[in-house]
């Protein structure tokens, strides 16, 4: 139906709104990361964002360049990922 975002299951077992992982897509194509590591970071980006609520699209953004400073570390594994993006963005 046009207009409404498709809803997509992510590798959590929840589901993150396609739209939101398409703008978050769009920053991380501009580094340099292979496509799986890109697939990680999309899918980290959405269960950060459903686990601390965000919704606004500065704290989104926010998100998405913790998401990329900790990959570009060598942060590989999504639960790692994930926990040092929540950690960063916590404190």
């Amino acid at each position: 139906m046009p207009g409404l975002p498709a809803l997509t299951l992510n590798s959590f077992g929840g589901t993150a709104l396609k739209r939101e992982g398409m703008a978050v897509y769009r920053l991380f194509k501009n580094e340099p990361f292979e496509p799986e590591a890109i697939s990680t970071m999309t899918r980290t980006y959405a269960e950060v964002c459903r686990l601390l609520g965000v919704s606004d699209r500065g704290e989104s953004e926010t998100v998405a360049k913790t998401v990329i400073e900790f990959a570009q570390r060598g942060a590989r594994d999504p639960v790692r990922l994930r926990d040092c993006v929540l950690q960063a963005l916590r404190n």
